[in-house]
């Protein structure tokens, strides 16, 4: 998010790069004006880190400390595929809005950008198939999953 490589300049002479925060030509850099279409590339790209950031947290929640808590859960399906749609959402605004089109291409934020989205719904497809498996290995009971009612036992082993 931080690198000027959204975009690169080739027009013969000059070469340089344009990111979301400054453009660099030469040996000199410019912080770029503010627009909208830059705010809000800027704020989903933000947007999209913290969910991801945020994943982790969930996954570790679900995964070791709250395991009968169905809400952590869905939390760890639904952030990573919020993030995944802020980033996609910050990519298309940049193509779409900002991208200079003349003697321009594609930079390597971008891509990382793209590839980001990618993983973090391939990312929210594991994590979904993962607690699902691990929710219907769980005791079949609701009462059972939330430890309000002693665990069945068999009647052909009760005195």
């Amino acid at each position: 998010m931080a690198m000027n490589q959204w975009q690169h300049m080739r027009d013969g002479t000059n070469n340089g790069s344009v990111g979301i925060w400054r453009l660099c030509a030469g040996n000199s850099c410019y912080y770029l004006p503010y627009s909208d279409d830059l705010g809000a590339v800027r704020a989903m790209m933000f947007l999209g880190m913290f969910s991801m950031l945020s994943t982790i947290g969930f996954n570790v929640l679900s995964t070791y400390v709250y395991k009968d808590l169905v809400l952590f859960y869905i939390a760890a399906v639904v952030s990573p595929f919020m993030g995944g749609l802020f980033l996609m959402i910050a990519f298309a605004v940049y193509a779409d809005d900002i991208k200079l089109t003349v003697n321009t291409a594609y930079g390597s934020s971008f891509a990382l950008t793209v590839i980001s989205w990618l993983l973090a719904w391939i990312i929210t497809g594991l994590t979904a198939y993962e607690h699902i498996r691990n929710y219907f290995s769980a005791p079949t009971y609701p009462e059972e999953r939330r430890g309000l009612l002693p665990e069945r036992q068999d009647p052909q082993t009760q005195p």
